[in-house]
């Protein structure tokens, strides 16, 4: 890697600017008024990987990378870039909708690092992927990459972003084209929560790169009500932000195996959480066309994502009411055949076993599982009982086995399948998800109140070391 012709390897898409949807308009629309904003305090680092572009006059440079660092509006944030850099308008609205203090939907932030993409890309290609030497490059838990893209055959770029997902619990979110495929890097990931805008998406799985990240990989995951991605993706980065604002305030630990970083939430417990939570239908605006979208309405994939859409739109309010739920994080119990399972620490309590003999959870609720067996059809379930009739939504996410071999990495993709069945109707299945290249499945299916429900976690293969899993479920009318 320290061979590589950047020049060739980077491919900068140029966008003269970012929507400037009002901070209202869009604030509403997510369900995250800054009057509900969590605040973190002055510990709360973010990191903001920007691509060249141009400044307000029109002029480019590749210095034209920064925010306006004198702009009143990051007056309470301490932003950390190189000494040359220059500001340009597609990064100045970045970081506005990321840490800004107008229009970002997080408050607390206090120190923002922006790299050049170029620059950034460099230090990870040459990082010794050792988990403690990564200052210059994961200073903080959430990374932005709105404007970030690379060739199709940049591999090893993604392997190791996706290992920082599980050796340091660092998640990027990244920005997807709407046009097509193209050729945006961190979107590719395994391990990234990669975001759409809401405007005319069309149906294009991320493109294979090589044996490990073939075709089929979904994209995006959510969207935010602007025209771009670019746009869009810090706005999910401030609510992985609020949500590790939440989990810090009720002292929520979650123990990942080998992981630095295990202060903040796990990287599939945030995209659990924002997956579940997203709105299925949505208007969107975009200058005089309006874009009107109904779940699956251009069809569903095999891991049950809208192929334009992903879940939908983002709903923060929905996403913290999940993780404020006081039962806590629910423990599944076992329906299936199960070795000896870790157990899970929640704050000062330690349960002995991860998988209770009692399921019952919440009707809208998560669960974060240490390790289900490798065992093939080993199963960990969740009984839901709802109140209400309405539309149960669930998101089961985990992360690709990324590892060093040597100085190089490896990687497997393992298996799971979602199913949402009726519990008083003989186990039948009422929704279900079964993917096998990628590493999120989801349902989405109408429940009627009273009833039993179930949803069943299963994990397929020969035996393999037990994996952890996230999954958030959520109730609508």
């Amino acid at each position: 890697m320290k061979n590589l012709c950047w020049r060739s390897l980077l491919s900068v898409l140029v966008a003269t600017s970012v929507a400037e949807a009002g901070a209202a308009t869009y604030q509403e629309q997510v369900n995250a008024t800054r009057a509900a904003a969590v605040a973190k305090g002055n510990n709360a680092i973010v990191v903001m990987v920007e691509a060249p572009s141009r400044a307000r006059d029109g002029a480019v440079s590749a210095l034209h990378f920064a925010p306006e660092l004198n702009n009143s509006r990051f007056r309470n944030v301490d932003i950390r870039t190189d000494a040359a850099a220059k500001a340009s308008a597609h990064s100045n609205t970045v970081a506005q909708l990321f840490f800004g203090s107008s229009r970002s939907i997080a408050s607390g932030i206090s120190t923002a690092y922006v790299f050049h993409s170029r620059r950034w890309l460099d230090r990870l290609s040459l990082w010794d992927l050792d988990p403690s030497h990564v200052s210059g490059i994961f200073p903080g838990p959430v990374i932005n990459h709105s404007h970030v893209a690379g060739p199709r055959d940049s591999s090893e770029l993604l392997r190791r972003a996706d290992y920082s997902a599980l050796s340091n619990n660092v998640l990027h979110v990244a920005g997807v084209r709407r046009s097509g495929a193209g050729d945006h890097l961190m979107a590719g990931g395994f391990n990234s929560l990669a975001v759409g805008g809401a405007f005319r998406n069309i149906e294009t799985p991320y493109p294979a790169i090589d044996e490990l990240y073939g075709e089929g990989r979904t994209r995006p995951h959510v969207v935010v009500p602007f025209a771009h991605a670019s746009a869009g993706a810090p706005v999910v980065a401030a609510a992985a932000v609020r949500l590790n604002a939440l989990a810090d305030q009720k002292k929520l630990t979650f123990p990942t195996e080998a992981r630095h970083g295990s202060e903040q939430l796990p990287v599939e417990l945030i995209k659990a959480l924002l997956m579940a939570s997203a709105s299925p239908g949505f208007n969107f605006t975009h200058k005089e066309e309006v874009v009107v979208n109904g779940f699956g309405t251009v069809g569903v994939t095999a891991n049950g994502l809208d192929k334009r859409y992903g879940m939908g739109m983002l709903n923060v309010g929905a996403a913290e009411s999940l993780l404020r739920t006081s039962a806590g994080p629910v423990q599944a119990c076992s329906s299936g055949a199960s070795g000896a399972e870790p157990g899970i620490a929640i704050g000062a309590q330690q349960s002995p076993a991860a998988m209770a003999s009692d399921c019952n959870g919440p009707e809208s609720g998560y669960s974060y599982h240490p390790g289900l067996s490798g065992a093939g059809g080993t199963t960990a379930s969740y009984e839901i009982s709802p109140s209400n009739d309405g539309t149960l939504t669930a998101s089961l996410v985990w992360l690709a086995d990324i590892r060093r071999d040597g100085n190089a990495l490896v990687g497997d993709v393992y298996d799971f399948d979602l199913r949402l069945v009726d519990a008083e109707a003989g186990s039948a299945a009422i929704a279900s998800s079964a993917a096998s290249a990628d590493t999120t499945e989801n349902v989405r299916a109408t429940v009627k109140r009273d009833r039993t429900y179930r949803l069943d976690v299963t994990r397929k293969g020969g035996n393999q070391k037990p994996w952890p899993f996230a999954i958030a479920w959520h109730l609508s009318d």
